[in-house]
């Protein structure tokens, strides 16, 4: 466990000095142009944050062929049609729609340490991922209902600037994973308690999960579809308050 929590630090480290240090490099293989990776340097080492226009600004560069990241009453109200990802890197069930993640890095390229709850088969990388399940060699096995101390306990104090999230929407997909179904509440409340004020929650699902509108703003809402006969996903982006 030592170990494994030394290697995922060295990581979180190196790709800590690359957006420090060698920033536009980094940030140029997630598609964003250099004029913009420039910017976020100067924002992050003054310790300032990308406004609501700087991220869409972002978007819409990156992804020129997109359509704009609308923004709606102060917050993101769009819609993604993602289509059939046939050169997916992973067969394990549920994971991440494709171009799904580089779409999010692309919107949210300041917000670090990250955490990937539910992480399944995602590959090791500048994040922390957190999994029930020891075959998929998460950083951190436990519970979601009792994330806070599970991070304790492996020894991460640090708190998270952004938390990714893709539980399973259903009892029929927790019966797939052999879990029960989560109780979106509690997890919800346990990011809270992970979260740097300011830090986001990007939380993916087939329902709208319930929040405390005194702990959490909500930053935007993105629908997000496949092709035919593919359930519908939102994807739910909460901002910590404080």
């Amino acid at each position: 466990m030592e170990a494994a929590r030394n290697k995922v630090f060295l990581r979180m480290v190196i790709g800590m000095i690359s957006q420090d240090q060698l920033l536009i490099n980094c940030l140029s293989q997630i598609g964003i142009p250099k004029e913009l990776s420039e910017k976020l340097l100067r924002s992050k080492l003054s310790g300032g944050s990308l406004s609501l226009e700087e991220r869409s600004s972002n978007y819409s560069k990156a992804f020129p062929k997109f359509p704009p990241l609308r923004i709606w009453n102060g917050r993101i109200e769009d819609i993604w049609f993602l289509g059939q990802n046939y050169k997916s890197q992973s067969s394990y069930y549920g994971s991440y729609p494709g171009n799904y993640l580089k779409r999010m890095n692309v919107i949210f390229p300041d917000c670090h340490p990250v955490l990937h709850l539910f992480s399944g088969s995602l590959p090791p990388g500048n994040y922390v991922r957190f999994d029930r399940r020891y075959d998929m060699k998460p950083e951190i096995v436990g519970d979601a209902h009792y994330l806070s101390d599970y991070l304790a306990l492996n020894g991460w104090g640090n708190p998270f600037g952004a938390i990714f999230a893709d539980p399973p929407y259903s009892i029929e997909d927790s019966e797939h994973y052999g879990c029960t179904l989560i109780k979106r509440n509690t997890v919800i409340d346990e990011c809270h308690k992970i979260l740097m004020p300011g830090g986001f929650l990007i939380w993916l699902d087939q329902v709208w999960p319930q929040y405390s509108k005194t702990n959490w703003d909500l930053y935007g809402k993105i629908g997000i579809e496949i092709s035919t006969n593919h359930r519908s996903r939102s994807v739910t982006i909460l901002k910590k308050r404080g």
